[in-house]
């Protein structure tokens, strides 16, 4: 992970978690924790935008949060 990629993260109040190299489809993959879908979005366009990666967001829920949606449909 480059130090200019964990400062943009660092200046949005978004959590470094971990790199994992991988076979297949995506050679690498970043994990981060933001404080919301729109400054994990803003942290993913400015990575995007300098030209050399290309990149793919997945939310994830805590069971927590799963249990909470769930409620909602029955």
């Amino acid at each position: 992970m480059s130090q200019n990629v964990l400062e943009l993260a660092k200046k949005r109040r978004v959590n470094y978690k971990g790199i994992y190299w991988t076979l297949g489809r995506f050679e690498v993959i970043s994990v981060f924790e933001a404080p919301d879908d729109e400054t994990a979005t803003a942290l993913v366009l400015a990575l995007g935008s300098k030209g050399n990666v290309s990149t793919q967001t997945m939310r994830a829920f805590r069971a927590k949060e799963m249990e909470k949606i769930l409620s909602k449909i029955g």
